[in-house]
């Protein structure tokens, strides 16, 4: 029997056909939400979770909406009435989301990657879950950190999209490593590192400078740069003399301070 829609559906559209299993059987819908085009599996419990953790596009309200522990547990299925349907499938996909969800915050948190093969922090895991066992070192340095990868340049890449002037700004440093390196921030107004460049060899001259903002102002695209910031060293003074003759329409400004 074809139960009513939940009102997540809302903010998803919805796939005009069912996924099948190997065997034929139709399982659920395909869910993509409207704020960040992520798709996932079409089950209410699991698109409330989206909302209110995942989505970074997401309003406020809407995630607070769905914030409520008790609303997500006892969220009944979507509309298909084979609901029990392939569960090791099911259970693969809920592993790959826990999966992705840890290597995040790893990643955010500058965590050793080895801590995941701890025994106390395996231990812990499995007390929240004994059925889980989390991905290996190995598996958060490939797999899942190429994925976090380029979800994360597709969200960078939709923020620039649709914002109307960012502005660009950069610093130079050494690392821990000695080794000089180049950095490069958006603001929409939002902060966003867009990449580091390890310069190597090549001394951070005016023209060498200048060189690589070019590089930057294509990738982003001149007509979404409004101005570029940076500290007022002489080298970047400079860079800031060669670029203003290619680009007229950028308000280029050197501040005495360092960006971080």
């Amino acid at each position: 029997m074809t139960r009513t829609l939940d009102p997540v559906w809302d903010y998803f559209k919805k796939s005009l056909e069912r996924k099948t299993n190997q065997a034929g059987s139709k399982q659920h819908y395909i869910a993509t939400c409207n704020f960040c085009d992520a798709t996932i599996t079409g089950q209410p419990k699991r698109m409330k979770i989206h909302l209110s953790k995942n989505c970074l596009d997401a309003p406020l309200e809407i995630k607070n909406k769905y914030k409520n522990k008790e609303q997500e547990s006892s969220d009944d299925v979507d509309i298909d009435d084979n609901d029990n349907e392939d569960s090791v499938n099911n259970k693969k996909e809920k592993k790959e989301e826990i999966d992705t969800a840890i290597a995040r915050a790893f990643y955010a948190s500058g965590i050793p990657l080895a801590t995941i093969e701890n025994p106390f922090i395996i231990q812990a895991l499995r007390k929240i879950n004994p059925e889980y066992h989390p991905p290996s070192r190995k598996l958060l340095s490939t797999t899942l950190l190429e994925k976090e990868y380029k979800q994360v340049s597709t969200d960078i890449k939709k923020q620039i999209k649709n914002s109307n002037y960012i502005c660009l700004t950069s610093d130079g440093w050494t690392n821990i490593h000695q080794q000089p390196i180049i950095n490069f921030m958006i603001t929409t107004p939002q902060p966003i590192f867009w990449k580091a460049l390890e310069s190597k060899e090549n001394s951070h001259t005016g023209e060498y400078i200048a060189e690589q903002f070019d590089i930057v102002i294509k990738e982003i695209g001149v007509s979404k740069i409004a101005a570029v910031i940076t500290d007022n060293a002489s080298n970047m003074k400079k860079a800031h003399s060669i670029l203003q003759k290619d680009y007229p329409n950028i308000i280029f400004l050197g501040n005495n301070f360092h960006l971080i």
